[in-house]
């Protein structure tokens, strides 16, 4: 398999893992509201967040570092920085920051990890950065 598709194997990974995060963040309030015994066990089971974050963590290097050396654009690296950061924000200070902020801090950086494997899916790669 050459390096292309790899990278772009990565990228659909790491956007699958936003939708996941996403659905696991905004499916609980209507489980909470139609099977309260079943939200409550996945609401606070800090052992699926940090599963997440242990796969995503790896994904997003292995798919946005290798294609920003590849482009050179930072658009992608950018996003998914910041979109870790808010991850992982939400994730490990639990529910300190109170459930609203973690849930706000969770979707968003959901959303702008897939926004940056989005864009460094859908951008065509160069097989050389150095000027022409």
């Amino acid at each position: 398999m050459n390096q292309v598709k790899t990278l772009r194997i990565w990228d659909f990974l790491g956007m699958g893992l936003s939708l996941v995060c996403l659905i696991h963040c905004l499916a609980i309030p209507f489980l909470m509201a139609f099977l309260p015994f079943l939200a409550s066990s996945l609401m606070h089971h800090e052992d699926f967040h940090i599963a997440l974050i242990a796969v995503v963590l790896p994904v997003a290097g292995l798919a946005l570092v290798p294609g920003y050396l590849r482009t050179g654009r930072r658009g992608a690296l950018r996003w998914g920085i910041v979109g870790l950061l808010l991850l992982g924000g939400g994730i490990l200070s639990g529910h300190e920051i109170g459930e609203l902020f973690e849930t706000l801090f969770t979707v968003s950086g959901a959303l702008c990890l897939f926004r940056a494997h989005w864009l460094n899916h859908s951008r065509p790669r160069q097989t050389c950065t150095c000027p022409h």
